[in-house]
């Protein structure tokens, strides 16, 4: 059985995308185990081969990520695409960003391209309701990143805080005020401080605010995953799957939201966070032992899981 995933981490310097996509292979591999997986970037218009790939694919994908609705900017799609991919099931995509709404354009695409007899994985409540409102069935599993997070893996987190921590920044979403005020916070409670920027751009930021003396973990998903293996550390910052990395690997997490994606995660699941701006609430998470706790949506997930069971 071939297998087209319609991939966000691919042509990107967002090294979050890789956290989604990795979840999203071991969920489809879990349904369908000797599957052949071909991926396909979101990020590129398609060429001639990845309408090659979809034609002969028995399952369209598309995982994951903020992508929702197609629109040609972070799901760069047409009409011209349409006819080799107008049965696509959405594995865990989220709503792009509180502001956006449909236009006549998205619409079309949406309608065009999504599945209509199949049940849709979405990350959040808008996207939910938007999906619905056109007639699809759609449940809100929330990421597919946090689907393992299950009491057992919860256990192994930490109650109390470490000696040392890693921040992260997002330079698109940046507020230098809130963001040195949490960094001056972070290196005055921890022992040392590291940083891992997970785009470029978050270096220069860094930088400007005057905290790029911080020790740096090399840009890498792998080299991120084995700093977090190898050290007793807490995360804080406003990546947030820089942060669900930490909780996969055992870690007290704090995702400090600056948009939409934690906030609506953090309401749905309770995932740990705050905004930005709120130090207090900060100081408070960093000082009081408590354990992590998260409520997964797991009757939608297995209502999702269950349409591909036959």
């Amino acid at each position: 059985m071939e297998i087209a995933v319609l991939d966000p981490s691919l042509a990107t310097d967002n090294l979050g995308d890789e956290v989604i996509y990795e979840a999203v292979e071991e969920i489809i591999f879990s349904l369908f185990p000797d599957a052949f997986l071909h991926r396909i970037a979101t990020h590129e218009r398609m060429s001639d081969r990845s309408h090659a790939v979809l034609r002969k694919a028995s399952l369209v994908f598309v995982a994951g990520s903020n992508l929702l609705p197609p629109d040609g900017g972070q799901w760069r799609i047409t009409l011209d695409d349409a006819p080799y991919c107008d049965d696509i099931v959405v594995l865990g995509a989220g709503w792009q960003h509180d502001g956006t709404m449909f236009n006549r354009r998205s619409e079309k695409l949406t309608r065009r391209l999504l599945s209509a007899t199949r049940i849709h994985s979405v990350r959040d409540a808008k996207a939910r309701d938007n999906l619905a409102g056109l007639g699809l069935s759609v449940l809100n599993t929330s990421c597919p990143s946090l689907w393992g997070l299950d009491a057992a893996a919860l256990a192994r987190i930490p109650s109390t805080r470490a000696q040392e921590a890693v921040v992260t920044v997002t330079a698109y979403r940046n507020t230098p005020e809130a963001d040195a005020a949490f960094l001056r916070l972070v290196t005055e409670c921890y022992r040392k401080v590291w940083f891992y920027p997970q785009m470029a751009s978050d270096i220069p930021h860094l930088d400007r605010i005057g905290f790029g003396h911080l020790p740096r973990i090399r840009a890498s998903t792998a080299a991120y995953t084995g700093f977090l293996a190898g050290n007793a550390v807490d995360y804080i910052g406003s990546r947030l799957h820089g942060g669900i990395r930490a909780l996969q690997m055992a870690k007290r997490t704090l995702v400090l939201a600056v948009d939409n994606r934690a906030r609506d995660i953090s309401a749905h699941t309770g995932l740990p966070s705050v905004p930005i701006a709120d130090t207090d609430a900060l100081r408070a998470w960093i000082e009081t032992p408590a354990p992590t706790r998260l409520t997964l949506p797991e009757a939608e997930i297995a209502a999702w899981r269950a349409q591909f069971s036959s």
